[in-house]
């Protein structure tokens, strides 16, 4: 059974609700983001908050596409700004030297096109490239997630064994595990950069800070209900994304490389 989860939708971290229904939607609105601090989480599995989040994820689409696919954006945007400019240009140019020269028939045409056509088309291009910059512009973390995020060089490199009292079970496939990392993407890049996974999520059988920094494995979900209610819980909807999977697992007893970053997390590594 997925875990009951609360989401800030400032940064899009996932906190575990201490409450259950109905009482979780007061903890929301009263309880900080452990990420930024914001006051104010929503409940991803109300309707309210459900349309929301599927409204930010189709406005973040572009920004975290491949970079390829940003890039072709912004040169599509650009060039189709600069072509319009010099299309107007070009007809501002001909009305004026109609005749041959600049007559005063010519002149008010020019300038009437130019301020009534010319003029409005320029904003509206420019105001349409920038937000094509904007929107493709990458992001500084998943849309969703739920790990440490280490900053700081990292000391005191080690190898200790993952052999914790109890074990933990992966939300998406329910197989044992000591810990566990899922991924969510729009396209199989495992390797991708940190912003453009819609979710990246990690869970230890330990209580310590830790994060997995294992090779992402690509997953297809065996039990379909399972992988609805994980994705339920996290607001993201499959009926309106291409989605792929990538669930990671570290069995208990794995040996492990382990080093501390800056701030005190406990990277972990094969």
């Amino acid at each position: 059974m997925s875990k009951s989860l609360l989401l800030c939708v400032e940064c899009g971290r996932l906190c575990e609700a201490a409450s259950s229904s109905p009482y979780r939607q007061v903890e929301a609105v009263r309880r900080g983001c452990e990420g930024c601090g914001a006051l104010g989480l929503v409940d991803p599995r109300s309707p309210d908050a459900a349309l929301l989040l599927h409204g930010l994820d189709d406005e973040q689409r572009l920004a975290r596409a491949p970079a390829g696919v940003r890039a072709m954006a912004r040169l599509r945007a650009t060039s189709f700004f600069v072509l319009a400019a010099l299309a107007v240009s070009a007809i501002c140019v001909a009305l004026y030297f109609g005749k041959g020269k600049g007559d005063d028939v010519s002149e008010v045409l020019s300038l009437l096109f130019a301020a009534g056509i010319g003029l409005p088309m320029g904003m509206l291009g420019m105001r349409a490239l920038r937000s094509t910059w904007k929107q493709s512009r990458a992001l500084p973390r998943p849309a969703r997630w739920r790990l440490e995020l280490p900053v700081g060089a990292e000391r005191d490199t080690h190898r200790r064994r993952l052999d914790p009292a109890q074990v933990i079970v992966s939300p998406l496939s329910g197989r044992p595990c000591a810990a566990y990392e899922i991924g969510v993407r729009c396209d199989d890049d495992a390797d991708a950069p940190l912003g453009s996974w819609l979710l990246l999520e990690q869970g230890f059988a330990a209580d310590e800070r830790l994060q997995l920094d294992f090779p992402r494995m690509t997953y297809t979900p065996a039990d379909p209900a399972l992988a609805k209610a994980f994705l339920d819980a996290r607001g993201i909807s499959p009926a309106t994304l291409d989605l792929h999977f990538f669930e990671t697992l570290v069995p208990v007893g794995a040996e492990v490389s382990a080093s501390v970053s800056g701030d005190g997390v406990t990277i972990l590594r094969s």
